[in-house]
């Protein structure tokens, strides 16, 4: 290759580069202000509900966190038809330094809701078993 063509070749590379830089800056821009925006929110509180199984939902202001990720303070929906009962929840802390004690709650749940007790004891014997003898 000649050293003009070499010199032209970086030019175009250079521009083009250029150009996909600020395409993305400008497009990822649009993306967060229509995320943030109350359309969006409000058409994500019309599908949510469908998928999950309740008759309405509201979700707190949404705040885009990162280049795929984005966050609402709050999700709120009552009344749900085949929905979500169990989630499993991972806890921080240890014994000995718990981050926030859920014992009060925890209780008032097995309070009222004495199938959950049974349930989360035959979990934690099915835990157990699979332990025991190898299983998956």
């Amino acid at each position: 290759m000649r050293r003009k063509d070499w010199g032209t070749t970086v030019g175009v590379t250079s521009f083009l580069l250029l150009g996909r830089a600020v395409a993305i800056a400008w497009l990822n821009l649009r993306v967060t202000c229509y995320i943030e925006s109350d359309y969006f929110r409000a058409e994500l509180e019309k599908e949510t509900p469908k998928g999950l199984h309740f008759p309405a939902a509201h979700y707190a202001p949404i705040h885009r966190k990162g280049f795929l990720t984005a966050a609402a303070g709050r999700f709120q929906a009552d009344n749900g038809r085949k929905a979500l009962r169990v989630i499993t929840v991972h806890l921080s802390g240890t014994i000995e330094a718990p981050q926030q004690d859920l014992s009060p709650r925890i209780m008032e749940v097995l309070k009222e809701n004495p199938g959950a007790a049974l349930g989360l004891l035959l979990r934690q014997f099915g835990e157990w078993l699979k332990k025991a003898f190898g299983g998956e």
